[in-house]
């Protein structure tokens, strides 16, 4: 008889859920809302071979509410917000190497697409799609958060 193959997907997130449950106070640490943190592509229904392994399942059972930062080259986060939009928020996807190299119009107008986009329902935090790096030009930056606060009241 041929064994059984292993879910990796339910090993990996026990192993994740016991570090988190090794945080003095994970409860009161994290407050009241918590985001997960997930670079590259933040796997929806990925299979056994496939990594990283479908964490969003067990986000969801953990109470986590946001997913960080949605990678625009590895994520479609338009897919992410019609699937999971009504429990996790999708925060970030403006690209970083359009942040870059792009202009401050050409930031502008993808800012405020995804705004007009993702942010109907409340549901969506404007941020670059990893980290604001040395080669993001501070006029591009700007662009991006003027942007978030002239279109992101809603």
């Amino acid at each position: 008889m041929k064994a059984e193959r292993p879910n990796i997907n339910r090993l990996l997130a026990a192993f994740r859920r016991q570090k988190l449950d090794r945080v003095p106070n994970f409860e009161v640490w994290i407050g009241p809302r918590s985001i997960a943190h997930c670079l590259g592509r933040a796997s929806y229904d990925l299979d056994f071979w496939t990594m990283p392994p479908a964490v969003i399942p067990y986000w969801l059972e953990w109470g986590v509410e946001a997913c960080h930062p949605l990678q625009s080259g590895a994520n479609d986060i338009y897919a992410f917000k019609a699937k999971y939009g009504d429990r996790l928020c999708p925060v970030g996807n403006i690209s970083v190497a359009l942040l870059s190299s792009g202009t401050a119009d050409e930031v502008r107008a993808d800012t405020r697409r995804h705004i007009e986009a993702l942010a109907k329902d409340g549901g969506y935090v404007v941020c670059s799609d990893h980290s604001i790096v040395a080669s993001v030009l501070p006029e591009n930056f700007l662009a991006m958060v003027a942007t978030a606060h002239e279109f992101g009241q809603y």
